[in-house]
């Protein structure tokens, strides 16, 4: 069990290491039994922002969850799923939005498999930085719609036209 913590422990420090560099607080690390998890909170405007980074030594995978406090309760279940399929269609290239079923919390999720190497900052950092930048236009685009009262499918079709315009003008590999 100590060599699975103390791999699970490296791992975790080197994602709180990403985590410092781009100015997120690193709060409540846990390791134990071989599987730790470090977290972040922030805000984005109003809406309050936490990202969950869970690894296991057994799997060798990261699994990388950002929860918001946004609330889209005047929309139906269905609208909203609309609006997120076309999200994942137009924005997600690392991960996925989704609709917890039970609480209908809207989060992102990806993982990182690292069974087969070794952990590579120089290549986690920059997927890391994507994540958590498509995680903040997501968020604070599924803001817009839900202080709109216009069409929320309008909304978002004007917010991924201004958003390609920007990503044609900018390397996508690089943030």
């Amino acid at each position: 069990m100590c060599d699975q913590n103390k791999e699970c422990e490296n791992i975790l420090k080197s994602f709180k290491s990403c985590l410092n560099e781009m100015n997120l607080p690193v709060l409540d690390p846990t390791v134990n039994n071989g599987s730790g998890t470090i977290t972040t909170q922030f805000n984005i405007l109003d809406v309050s922002v936490v990202i969950r980074i869970a690894y296991s030594s057994y799997s060798k995978k990261t699994e990388i969850k950002i929860n918001s406090s946004l609330s889209m309760d005047d929309f139906d279940s269905f609208i909203i799923i609309q609006i997120l399929n076309a999200i994942n269609g137009e924005l997600m290239d690392i991960g996925h939005i989704c609709l917890d079923p039970y609480c209908e919390d809207i989060f992102l999720q990806t993982s990182i498999d690292l069974s087969k190497q070794s952990f590579d900052r120089p290549r986690i950092l920059p997927l890391l930085k994507r994540f958590v930048h498509q995680g903040f236009r997501c968020f604070l685009m599924l803001r817009k719609i839900a202080q709109m009262d216009q069409c929320p499918f309008e909304v978002l079709a004007d917010y991924l036209e201004h958003y390609k315009d920007c990503d044609k003008k900018q390397d996508k590999t690089i943030y």
